[in-house]
């Protein structure tokens, strides 16, 4: 399958596959989700390794509070673990 048809598909342009590909333009959940289902895989075999996403993400960390941190960790073991299918919960409001 080219891009041009994957993203005929999806209903994007082949520009935005490739930018998808490459990580320049965000992708919406749903839109993952489609893409997967026309390659016939699931959205985790389409992420990038963890320890990857761990490396690229942790300086934009900084920002977030402790909980959100500790969140963010979390959801990114439980990709790894594949957490038996629970993706865990937002953090905790601060009030």
């Amino acid at each position: 399958m080219t891009q041009q048809d994957l993203a005929t598909l999806v209903g994007l342009t082949r520009t935005s596959i490739t930018n998808i590909e490459k990580g320049r333009q965000p992708i919406p959940i749903h839109t993952l989700a489609e893409i997967a289902r026309h390659i016939k895989t699931d959205v985790p075999g389409l992420l990038p390794p963890t320890s990857l996403l761990k490396q690229k993400i942790s300086d934009r960390l900084i920002k977030f509070s402790e909980d959100e941190r500790s969140w963010i960790t979390m959801v990114l073991n439980a990709k790894e673990t594949k957490h038996e299918g629970k993706i865990p919960t937002g953090p905790a409001k601060s009030r």
